[in-house]
């Protein structure tokens, strides 16, 4: 109704996003209460909203952003520390398997590496099948 007369410049308001994310409603809020307070001088007599709520929608919009950006930054560590916890199972696996090898080698002549470093492979089914063939006998 105030683009409408003039009084708001519909070219900034055209540039609203209206989508339905917290990030478009922030930016909207915030462009909104910008145009507000630019035109208040033209406009304060003709609302029926105090200056007090311009200043609100001003935090508000701030404060939305504000808890997206910590958002953003949480997922960002939990990422990051997931890649950690990846990279420190690779390296605990590739050097247990380095382990494996050397003793693997040491024990050559006597086998029974197994022992001293067992598989960190569960033996599923193994033993089911072990036993059906030795009932089977």
């Amino acid at each position: 109704m105030l683009a409408a007369r003039g009084l708001l410049d519909s070219k900034v308001l055209e540039q609203l996003d209206q989508g339905v994310g917290f990030l478009q409603v922030a930016n909207d809020l915030h462009l909104l209460a910008k145009v507000l307070r630019t035109a208040w001088p033209q406009i304060h007599h003709k609302c029926a909203m105090p200056p007090r709520d311009l200043d609100n929608a001003e935090k508000l919009a701030l404060r939305l952003l504000r808890e997206l950006d910590r958002r953003d930054e949480a997922a960002a560590e939990v990422a990051r520390a997931a890649e950690m916890r990846q990279r420190a199972f690779t390296l605990a696996f590739r050097t247990y398997d380095r382990i494996c090898a050397a003793v693997t080698y040491l024990r050559y002549d006597y086998r029974g590496a197994n022992e001293f470093v067992p598989s960190v492979f569960p033996k599923h089914g193994r033993r089911k099948a072990e036993e059906k063939s030795a009932a089977a006998e």
